[in-house]
């Protein structure tokens, strides 16, 4: 039986979690030669660069339009017609040869690599469990640890969890039923945060938290609070030596951003965060009359902390024509500029917030040019 490039063989000095999440975010970048995120993206304009002509704030459900861009859940899609799964993983708990039954065993291909809504939501989400149940393909084990899965000749990523373990490895030219794939899980923990309102004490719902560490890139794990305000953080794992410091935090655009510091340890309560007041937001690309243009692009944030100096520029995708901003305080001006490929207009706009909500803030940046790239 041949063993794929697993999890042991990556971890080195640099610590469990972060060899992780730097070895699947480069893998992704790979997976997408010859364009590069780092090609992708432009420089970020200077404050001053920026000028306040964005249209007016509205606010609104999110429409079907987007709704329509939202990922299914793997696990209720049907099967593809004439599939043979003729791979199998068989996973095991590390240290032990205790199968792992039961396990949840997610199957990335090549196909998923491609899909710029499975990167949009790679950049929000990282590593988390929610990331893996919204874009992977969702198998399960049996009482042997064995799962079927689908057959690639080109490199698949394989993620097995259950819930106090997890595993994760690449294998660089496929799969096939003479070369099953061996995977152990590592223990896991999760720690909950809970987000409130600091002007109600009320639990709000619908929140991106992101855990993340101070010196470590990638290390970025999410997930959505639910109903009691709640958002699970895994997987954490246990480190002898750790690598600076690390944050449970909401992003968005904010005077000071909300976040917490976050140890390594398993909690039995969760960590309390408050939310400054804010409502979801985004940004959507449109014509002279207001209609969506369904392009892919950057989309550069710029705004003031609460001393009034320049917060680090960011940059969010814009896939079909709309960027996700994820949260804007209310009063805070944000700028905004938009780069797109063989268009050589950079269309900008200052937004504000004027009053909190639950509801999405729709946000529109007009873009003049007909996309063809100007003739000099």
């Amino acid at each position: 039986m041949k063993r794929a490039r697993s999890q042991p063989a990556l971890l080195g000095a640099i610590g469990i979690f972060s060899a992780l999440a730097l070895w699947f975010g480069l893998s992704v970048r790979r997976a997408q030669r010859p364009v590069t995120r780092e090609a992708e993206l432009t420089h970020a304009p200077s404050a001053s660069g920026l000028a306040a002509d964005g249209d007016q704030v509205a606010l609104a459900t999110p429409s079907a339009e987007v709704g329509a861009q939202a990922l299914i859940d793997p696990a209720r899609q049907p099967p593809i017609a004439g599939e043979i799964l003729g791979g199998v993983v068989r996973a095991t708990i590390e240290g032990s040869a205790e199968p792992a039954a039961g396990a949840d065993v997610y199957w990335f291909g090549p196909e998923a690599f491609a899909d710029p809504r499975w990167r949009a939501e790679f950049d929000q989400l990282g590593m988390g469990r929610e990331f893996f149940e919204r874009n992977g393909r969702r198998f399960v084990t049996d009482a042997d640890g064995v799962a079927s899965v689908p057959v690639s000749s080109a490199r698949i990523q394989i993620i097995a969890t259950t819930e106090t373990h997890f595993g994760m490895t690449t294998c660089d030219g496929g799969n096939s039923a003479e070369r099953p794939v061996e995977l152990q899980l590592r223990a896991a923990f999760g720690v909950d945060v809970r987000v409130r309102s600091p002007a109600t004490g009320s639990a709000v719902r619908d929140v991106l938290v992101i855990a993340s560490n101070s010196v470590i890139a990638g290390s970025r794990i999410g997930a959505h609070t639910d109903e009691r305000g709640i958002a699970r953080l895994w997987p954490l794992f246990h480190e002898e030596s750790p690598r600076g410091r690390w944050y449970a935090a909401v992003p968005g655009v904010f005077l000071d951003e909300p976040r917490v510091p976050l140890s390594l340890e398993a909690r039995t309560e969760p960590l309390e965060l408050e939310l400054p007041e804010s409502a979801p937001a985004e940004v959507r690309i449109v014509d002279r009359v207001g209609a969506l243009r369904p392009l892919t692009g950057t989309l550069t944030l710029v705004w003031n902390d609460r001393e009034g100096d320049p917060v680090p520029p960011r940059q969010v995708r814009i896939e079909g024509g709309i960027a996700d901003v994820t949260r804007l305080e209310v009063g805070v001006g944000l700028r905004v500029q938009g780069k797109f490929p063989r268009v050589d207009e950079l269309p900008t706009a200052e937004f504000r917030l004027d009053a909190a909500s639950n509801a999405r803030a729709v946000f529109k940046l007009a873009l003049e040019s007909t996309g063809e790239p100007a003739r000099h």
